[in-house]
């Protein structure tokens, strides 16, 4: 049976040692967070957790979230915010902090005090776009298509392995990068300089 969340809730990896940092200071349980109509299957539950599939975030791997943050409803329709709701909403997640899996910047305090407050580079795209975009940076190399970079658009995608940056308008790129400490903005060429200055391959993707 299918279901669909009825708020965001955190999914993760493991059941164990949630909040747990690494040697990085990251959280690596957080797979990511469903947010609100996100479609999922109970594959089975425990005392404490169920064990879910979704077609959305399709690994090969368990994925597991607590029983007592799950609410599901029916079908919720999600709708594609207009290109200037998504940069509104990208602007005001400037400076939020970067954790690894985070796409609700909100976070859950209640149940985790700030350990998910935040997101990472694929959870920025995704929160804004009210989870209709991929999730996993490795999906993007094939998400819409591919333009030149001499010929950005607001919210093209700058995508290369591990990464995914956002043409924010006409002159800046935003993203939320682990080495920055959270969601930055930059020049369009300063951050492509600084691409071709690292000697880091990159494709430029459109799908708006």
């Amino acid at each position: 049976m299918k279901y669909f969340s009825a708020q965001p809730f955190p999914v993760f990896n493991r059941k164990q040692n949630l909040s747990m940092k690494d040697t990085s200071a990251l959280t690596r349980a957080l797979e990511m967070v469903a947010l609100l109509g996100f479609p999922f299957q109970v594959i089975e539950e425990d005392e404490n957790f169920i064990e879910l599939f979704s077609s959305e975030y399709p690994v090969d791997y368990p994925l597991f979230a607590l029983k007592n943050m799950v609410g599901s409803s029916c079908k919720i329709e999600r709708k594609m915010p207009s290109i200037s709701k998504i940069q509104k909403r990208l602007h005001g997640l400037l400076d939020v902090p970067y954790v690894w899996g985070g796409n609700w910047h909100r976070g859950f305090p209640d149940h985790f005090e700030k350990h998910f407050s935040g997101v990472d580079c694929t959870g920025l795209l995704y929160e804004v776009t009210n989870g209709l975009t991929p999730r996993n940076s490795s999906w993007f190399f094939e998400y819409g298509f591919e333009v030149s970079h001499r010929n950005l658009k607001p919210l093209d995608l700058i995508v290369h392995k591990g990464h995914l940056i956002i043409v924010y308008d006409k002159k800046n790129t935003i993203e939320s990068n682990f080495e920055w400490g959270g969601v930055k903005m930059m020049g369009i060429e300063k951050r492509l300089g600084l691409l071709n200055q690292k000697e880091i391959a990159f494709t430029c993707r459109r799908f708006l």
